[in-house]
């Protein structure tokens, strides 16, 4: 399913038209497309360049339309209190911005029609301030797909310095065998491909990847794809990873504990700036609820890195099992306890913070809602509702 254009029609045009259907009823062969291969979109000249007017606080809306052919990315000003901008895409989206904030990198699927006919897994650039698309549908066949709604660390994102573009890809004939290309991400022309380990993958700000969740900890080369693993005591089962705003630090978050009537969930921060990365603090323990857990789209971390929020899943009750945090705690890093409570009034599926740090946004996909709070107060500011179809993953564009 291509994007859409507008024909007009004249008897000329006409008779050409015909001719094209009769051309089209004789087959065509392609060659095949391997793993590797990458085919390039051209550079779009901009017709136009009128930026589109935004608020401080505006946001970007990951809406897959719980797993339709047809999506779209909502942009939301967060002050206005309302959607100012719609940009329709294609089956399960994936979205980054270069680090100015310049460019918007869009990873979506389609076939050619519609639900039959030769599938494309492509990336599309668009100028992020007149939305005006750039480049069109460069195409990587086996595209990482998420199943209906976006959950933990994105499969498309790009190094810390916006140079780098990264697509996870199944393999070509097992495809739970993962594969990783790493693109230039102003030619798009690839630099290289290696198996790509079931991790969350974090770019830190020396270029090299940071492989977390359900394995060791460890660092990957991004253009040899070997590994090395984290000296030091590190948890290996994670519930969230984030990384800091500078990208010299990670904070790991480990599953809720329960002992003797008291819940915990500890937390270890690595400095990733040193080589070999360092553990700064180790295992600390935060409070939570008892009978829940920290939701893998649930914890987001101040610009200054003074708080962290943390949304916690119950475990029994109508929300368990449904990845909806009831509550959002937030802790203070430096005394590392737990000094304010959000309760939204719509459970939430993925949490953000706002560039300068005074707004929390909260989306749930099933209420179609979408939720601001005073990062001070701990109050909500506005709640918008029948935002999209299924809103579900909050992107704050840099600033």
């Amino acid at each position: 399913m291509r994007r859409l254009g507008v024909w007009r029609f004249s008897s000329r045009s006409l008779l050409i038209t015909l001719t094209l259907l009769v051309a089209a009823c004789v087959p065509i062969t392609t060659p095949p497309i391997t793993p590797t291969q990458i085919f390039i979109g051209e550079s779009i000249r901009p017709t136009t360049a009128t930026p589109i007017s935004l608020g401080s606080h505006s946001i970007y809306i990951l809406d897959p339309r719980s797993g339709d052919l047809v999506s779209q990315i909502l942009i939301v000003d967060m002050d206005a209190r309302r959607e100012v901008r719609r940009l329709q895409t294609r089956y399960t989206p994936e979205i980054t911005f270069t680090p100015d904030g310049k460019r918007l990198y869009v990873a979506d699927s389609y076939s050619s029609r519609v639900i039959r006919g030769d599938y494309h897994d492509v990336v599309s650039v668009y100028d992020a301030v007149t939305l005006q698309l750039t480049h069109d549908d460069v195409d990587i066949r086996k595209r990482l797909l998420y199943k209906a709604l976006p959950a933990g660390q994105p499969y498309t994102f790009l190094s810390h310095d916006g140079t780098r573009l990264f697509v996870g890809k199944y393999g070509e004939s097992d495809p739970h065998a993962l594969r990783l290309a790493v693109l230039d991400a102003n030619t798009f022309h690839r630099l290289t491909e290696f198996e790509r380990p079931n991790c969350d993958l974090m770019p830190l700000r020396d270029g090299r990847l940071l492989c977390v969740r359900q394995v060791q900890p460890r660092l990957i080369d991004p253009l040899t794809g070997i590994s090395t693993d984290i000296s030091g005591s590190l948890p290996t089962i994670l519930r969230s990873a984030i990384l800091s705003a500078s990208g010299e630090r990670v904070y790991l978050v480990a599953p809720v504990v329960t002992s003797g009537g008291h819940a915990v969930a500890r937390m270890t921060v690595v400095d990733a700036v040193h080589s070999p990365p360092t553990v700064i603090a180790n295992q600390i323990p935060l409070d939570a609820p008892l009978d829940s857990d920290v939701g893998f789209n649930h914890v987001a971390l101040s610009p200054d890195e003074s708080r962290l929020y943390v949304g916690f899943l119950p475990r029994t009750g109508e929300l368990a099992g449904r990845g909806l945090a009831n509550e959002i705690w937030v802790f203070d890093l430096k005394s590392w306890t737990h000094v304010g409570t959000i309760k939204p009034n719509d459970p939430v599926w993925h949490i953000a913070i706002s560039n300068d740090g005074k707004q929390l946004y909260a989306v749930n996909p099933f209420a179609r809602s979408l939720m601001s709070f005073d990062t001070r107060t701990f109050e909500p500011i506005a709640v918008i509702h029948d935002l999209g179809d299924s809103p579900a993953r909050i992107v704050v564009p840099p600033k």
